[in-house]
């Protein structure tokens, strides 16, 4: 522990007066809580019970039971970190494909990261975001229906700031942040919150216009897993298949090819671990 300071306790008015009046305009609901069992948890049951009808960014300090996907925990230590959830309605597009949420949503991640010049970064299929073989950030999306049947996405973003060795003990996995990234640089988290929300409004808004295809050669320039040795795992497999990632298709599936195969199968839903470095 000697030598680790905290952040200071997020303030809702500091987010503010970091953000853009346009994306203010576009997000008019900013709220703040010192500590949540899950920010996405939040969300959720407030589209659900018609308290949030338009687009709204909970942030916490902390969360008690913060999850990843398939329910994995995300170690949320308070003044650490960044840990934040947006609602957005759910627009046609990601209906037809909604894989390519999470997709669009990794790569305002990483224009957040390009825009501090982080080195080595880039995104694993299909929401880790990783630098230089240790993992970030990640991302939760969750959908819900309100009172009136309109159809929301509320997007969660982890994102590792300023974390102790001893916070970090608990994570599965390597793991890096900020700091780690970028030694010396003071962080301001109100400033890099909204920073990450306009990147994040700004890719949901090109993608709802012109679809994942305006995203893709982005996406394509960050892949990690492009013509790597994998393995995948699925719930419906009772053990990994190995294989070659290929890539992903326009409709955001990851594309495989396992051994013995000659085709490459597109993956819908899963997890991946890559076998070797490139």
């Amino acid at each position: 522990m000697t030598g680790h300071v905290s952040l200071p306790p997020l303030q809702r008015d500091a987010i503010i007066a970091c953000l853009p009046q346009a994306v203010a305009d576009k997000v008019p609901v900013i709220l703040v809580k010192a500590t949540t069992l899950s920010t996405n948890a939040d969300l959720l049951e407030a589209v659900r019970s018609g308290s949030v009808d338009q687009p709204t960014l909970l942030c916490a300090d902390s969360q008690s039971a913060g999850r990843g996907r398939r329910n994995t925990p995300w170690v949320s230590p308070a003044n650490a970190n960044i840990y934040l959830s947006l609602s957005w309605p759910l627009p046609v597009i990601w209906r037809q494909q909604p894989g390519t949420l999470s997709l669009a949503v990794g790569i305002a991640v990483g224009r957040l990261l390009q825009q501090y010049k982080v080195a080595g970064w880039g995104i694993k299929w299909p929401n880790d975001l990783w630098v230089n073989g240790k993992k970030i950030a990640g991302i939760l999306i969750e959908l819900a229906t309100d009172r009136l049947q309109q159809r929301w996405a509320v997007i969660g973003i982890g994102l590792n700031v300023q974390l102790a060795a001893w916070q970090g003990e608990a994570i599965d996995q390597p793991w890096t942040d900020l700091q780690r990234q970028l030694p010396g640089l003071p962080l301001n988290r109100p400033q890099l919150i909204a920073e990450l929300l306009t990147h994040l409004v700004a890719v949901l808004a090109l993608c709802q216009q012109q679809g994942f295809a305006a995203l893709l050669p982005e996406w394509q320039s960050a892949d990690l897993l492009c013509h790597r040795e994998i393995l995948l795992f699925t719930e419906v497999q009772p053990h990994p298949r190995q294989g070659r990632a290929e890539g992903i298709a326009p409709d955001g599936a990851l594309l495989v090819k396992f051994v013995g195969d000659s085709v490459a199968t597109a993956i819908y839903s899963g997890s991946v671990r890559p076998l070797a470095d490139r």
